[in-house]
């Protein structure tokens, strides 16, 4: 019942859409079957009046039928029914009383079954309504899709020709459709003409299965498709144009070849590429690997094994630790972003570090999904190891050239290009004026040096360098500057371009100059002192017996008067003896703390007596001074020798005479500015400056003032001077000078100072040195 109820409902839907106006009142079905009904008992009367014959049973059907048909089965029951209670009315009363039960029955069964019929009738045509419609669409709509296909499409009857062809069929054959029906193919298409492709078509009339074939035009090149597909009433052709296909083909077959050929080149620049080559895909399997990467990362990286190992390696960049999801490797794989020339340190489980610089390629998939990632690694490890040792060369050359003690510069030929600090310092240059060219090789270096720095260079050239060798440089204020000297070539064969160390030698030689002065003096005051002490020894006797044979004459003799002159030669001679002593150092001092510009005070009142009225004296005493340890009277000698020379220096012109006290610090370069001999160590020391503006001295009479019997007087024994450094150097002092000619001489008497104060003592403390003084 449900499926008739459904085909009921999809007919009734069928039945209103092809008779539209029979449903456009609801009632309308039933008026009409009340139409007919009554027009059924009207033309019923009509009949029996003009034939007297019985109920036309029959037209009452024709009414349920037609009212069934219009309506439906509902208004054809409809009418029944009407009819048959108007046919039980109309029974006439003397008839026998089972017509009156059986002729409605009759009827009204008769009138259901005609009810039925007819609705079934009407799904029937409505069926066929709907196929036809159904039909004339897939018709056009097949129609439409042969009309719009590339293909051209035919239609054969049994005799191979064309019963239907598309206007694209019509457009190859350059023909009309009207032209084409009734033809066969082969008369239509050229390209269909032979005897296989007939024959063809004859085997798929007799088997009555598709068949396939290409076609190709040998006049147009072209490339045809033909499927045929056996039909009732012949077959189907459908012609495709498959030459780009074909093309296609053939551009692919090409390509593979030529990625066949990629491939392998790919696989040989792989196998001797310098770095290691990785294809990680997403579920971490190393896909490609290449020989550097199972050198650099062993066993863990070759093709089919797992990431993981490599994974578990820690990673390093810029010095921190990477964790597994910020790594190239899987941000590319995950993120799908680019790395490129990451430098990043692998620590392998072995304690060991690999330093490589990593750049990283998502490989996409068609959909532009990251299907893997291509991972290079270069090698930088020993890179960087010897970068770093480099780094350390360069920091130790760096600081050598920045050395304050050895200069270094270096050139091409006679050209200086370049030089550091010390170099500059010792030459008296800057660093502008080397850029500038106004330093050359010829012009620091004397003349008569050239020959020796030829040979040099010979030597430069046979092997390289040069063994160190000493000249001298010409600096720019003039001087002569002593160094020591090796020269470098970088181009054997050839001196230039060169690089030449250099050690300033003018300490090394000024301390020479001292220690052989220093010999000397020691070896003279040694030879004076020896002398002095035989020599004394000799006045004692001679001043004794002199004195003995005095006391044993009158006063008033001749002979006594003379022996008077012959004692007081003897003391002349023994004073000369006394400062030869204290040259040598040697002696019998009074030591006790000294306040030394009480004793400058004092002996300047004893000597301005006889220092000239055209000398200006001035004392610059100062108050407070720590006490020295010394023999006063050695002391008070030197202050004596220096004013009355300053004094002689200034002769008959006006003048003016500076003495002056005070402490100074004397450090470790200080100390070695004092003269050599007095082995002055750093301290606190009090100093007498003696200043004068004499006549000075040049560089050849300073270096001999200090000599034993040097004089530049006439009647002076050149014993002054010597002395008064014998008694600074047996006091741990010493005396220096600063002179020139026409500018005067200042002469510096230093004292170490006792740093603890203590009240000027009257007991006097002896040092027996050895010798005597008479």
């Amino acid at each position: 019942m449900s499926a008739e109820h459904g085909a009921g409902r999809r007919y009734a839907c069928c039945e209103r859409e092809t008779f539209p106006m029979r449903n456009t009142g609801k009632f309308r079905p039933y008026t009409i079957a009340l139409v007919a009904s009554f027009g059924a008992f009207l033309l019923r009367d009509a009949i029996e009046a003009i034939t007297h014959a019985p109920e036309p049973f029959l037209l009452f059907l024709v009414a349920v039928a037609f009212s069934a048909w219009y309506g439906g089965f509902l208004p054809g029951l409809f009418t029944s029914v009407i009819l048959v209670f108007a046919g039980i009315f109309h029974v006439q009363p003397d008839g026998p009383p089972i017509n009156v039960a059986i002729r409605p029955i009759t009827f009204l069964l008769s009138a259901i079954a005609i009810c039925i019929v007819v609705r079934e009738l009407r799904i029937a045509r409505s069926r066929a309504e709907t196929h036809a419609a159904t039909a004339k669409a897939t018709e056009r709509s097949l129609h439409s899709v042969l009309e719009s296909t590339e293909d051209a499409v035919a239609s054969l009857d049994a005799d191979f020709r064309c019963t239907y062809v598309n206007e694209n069929a019509a457009r190859q054959a350059q023909q009309s459709v009207a032209s084409l029906i009734g033809r066969k193919p082969w008369e239509v298409f050229p390209q269909l003409a032979g005897g296989s492709i007939q024959a063809a078509f004859a085997q798929v009339a007799i088997d009555r299965s598709a068949h396939r074939f290409e076609v190709h035009s040998q006049l147009t090149g072209e490339w045809f498709e033909c499927n045929v597909y056996p039909t009732v009433t012949g077959m189907n052709l459908f012609i495709h144009d498959i030459t780009a296909d074909k093309q296609a083909e053939d551009n692919r077959a090409a390509l593979a070849a030529a990625m066949d050929n990629e491939r392998e080149r790919l696989a040989a620049v792989l196998q001797d590429m310098p770095v290691a080559v990785l294809v990680i895909s997403q579920d971490l399997k190393i896909e490609i690997a290449n020989p550097m990467a199972v050198a650099l990362f062993g066993d863990a990286a070759r093709t089919g094994q797992r990431y993981q190992t490599i994974k578990n390696w820690v990673v390093r960049t810029k010095g921190e630790v990477l964790p597994p999801e910020e790594r190239p490797v899987f941000r590319a794989l995950r993120h799908g972003e680019f790395c490129a020339n990451m430098e990043v340190e692998y620590e392998r489980q072995d304690g060991s570090t690999l330093t490589v610089i990593l750049s990283c390629t998502p490989l996409r998939g068609p959909l532009g999904q990251v299907r893997a990632v291509l991972a290079t690694y270069s090698d930088v490890t020993s890179l960087r190891s010897a970068q770093a040792a480099l780094a350390a060369t360069e920091r130790q050359l760096r600081f050598l050239f920045k050395s304050p003690t050895i200069g270094i510069f270096s050139g091409e030929g006679e050209e200086i290009k370049d030089a550091n600090p010390a170099f500059l310092s010792m030459v008296g240059y800057t660093l502008e004026e080397l850029h500038s060219g106004a330093i050359t090789w010829t012009e620091l270096t004397p003349p008569e040096l050239i020959q020796r720095d030829a040979r040099a260079i010979t030597q430069v050239v046979d092997r390289g360098y040069c063994e160190p060798f000493e000249k001298e440089y010409l600096a720019k204020d003039g001087r002569r500057v002593p160094v020591l000297i090796g020269i470098v070539s970088s181009k054997p064969g050839t001196w230039s371009p060169w690089v030449v160390w250099v050690l300033d030698l003018t300490e090394r030689k000024r301390l020479e100059e001292r220690l052989r002065e220093r010999a000397k003096l020691e070896s003279v005051g040694i030879l004076a002192g020896g002398v002095a002490h035989d020599f004394n020894n000799l006045l004692t006797s001679i001043m004794g017996n002199t004195a003995l044979a005095a006391d044993q004459l009158p006063e008033g003799s001749d002979l006594r008067e003379l022996l008077d002159h012959a004692i007081l030669a003897t003391e002349r001679a023994a004073d000369l003896t006394r400062q030869l002593l204290a040259y040598a150092g040697k002696g019998h001092f009074v030591i006790r703390p000294l306040d030394v510009s009480t004793l400058v005070n004092e002996t300047f009142a004893i000597v301005r007596g006889s220092i000239g009225r055209n000398v200006t004296c001035r004392l610059h005493l100062a108050d407070g001074l720590p006490p020295v340890e010394a023999d006063a009277v050695q002391i008070q000698q030197v202050v004596m020798n220096l004013m009355i020379n300053a004094a002689e220096a200034i002769g008959t012109d006006e003048g003016r005479l500076d003495i002056e006290t005070g402490t100074t610090i004397v450090g470790p370069d200080d100390a070695k500015d004092a003269p050599v001999e007095s082995n002055l160590p750093p301290g606190t020391y009090v100093f007498i400056r003696v200043r004068d503006t004499g006549c000075g001295m040049d560089e050849e009479t300073q270096r001999q003032i200090f000599d034993p019997f040097f004089t530049t007087k006439f009647t002076g024994r050149g014993l002054g001077l010597a002395a008064a450094q014998g008694i600074a150097r047996s006091h741990n002092g010493a005396i220096t000078v600063t002179t020139a000619p026409g500018k005067g001489s200042t002469f510096l008497v230093l004292l170490p100072a006792e740093l603890q104060r203590e009240e000027l003592e009257t007991t006097e403390r002896d040092h027996t040195l050895t010798g005597a003084v008479l």
